[in-house]
């Protein structure tokens, strides 16, 4: 799947992962909660995701996130 993302939302994808709440992802990239909602919703859709659980899987999956061991790596 040949899949390209706005740069808000790969950085929202990637805080997502990260463990971040939706209102940290607000303060972190300067866009009210609304529209951090209304970009998961996007990606949830176009990922098929039926959860956060399932879009940070499918992410990860089709190569939108790198493997949970570098990132939990590059964090501590």
């Amino acid at each position: 799947m040949g899949v390209r993302l706005e740069a808000i939302d790969g950085k929202i994808l990637a805080l997502l992962y990260l463990g971040y709440s939706q209102a940290a992802i607000s303060r972190h990239v300067h866009i009210s909660r609304r529209t951090v909602q209304r970009r998961i919703g996007f990606l949830m859709e176009l990922l098929e995701a039926a959860s956060l659980v399932a879009l940070g899987a499918r992410a990860q999956e089709i190569g939108l996130l790198p493997p949970a061991v570098s990132v939990i790596s590059a964090k501590q």
